[in-house]
């Protein structure tokens, strides 16, 4: 049988603080674990150290932002997850994006308006 690193009964903010990534902002750290019930103190201290395993420092929040905002219960983003991005659109691209092949079928004033919202 497997057992916990943590259980309720002896859960406390050293325990949190000692397994936090970021030792930012203690003192408001503590204040938002002291608000927490013991079910979300345990969500927290299981959550955080998979969550920014692999992420750099300066991309962590506080502590206090990630309990006070119970950032366990939010999606973990990982490489497979992250939407793709393609390159911007230039002014020609995006101008022939909304404008129809034929010609015809966009008025002058459509024509006009969208050149004035690309700034040509």
């Amino acid at each position: 049988m497997q057992t916990e690193l943590f259980s309720p009964a002896t859960l406390s903010f050293a325990d949190f603080w000692q397994v936090y990534p970021r030792k930012t902002a203690k003192q408001p750290s503590q204040k938002a674990w002291l608000k927490l019930n013991i079910k979300d103190q345990m969500k927290a201290i299981k959550d955080c150290i998979p969550r920014y395993k692999d992420t750099p420092k300066q991309f962590i929040p506080h502590a206090s932002t990630y309990l006070n905002q119970e950032r366990w219960d939010e999606e973990i983003i990982t490489e497979e997850s992250k939407p793709e991005y393609s390159t911007p659109m230039t002014q020609s691209q995006a101008y022939k994006a909304f404008v129809p092949v034929e010609q015809g079928n966009v008025s002058h004033a459509g024509r006009d308006a969208l050149k004035r919202i690309l700034g040509r």
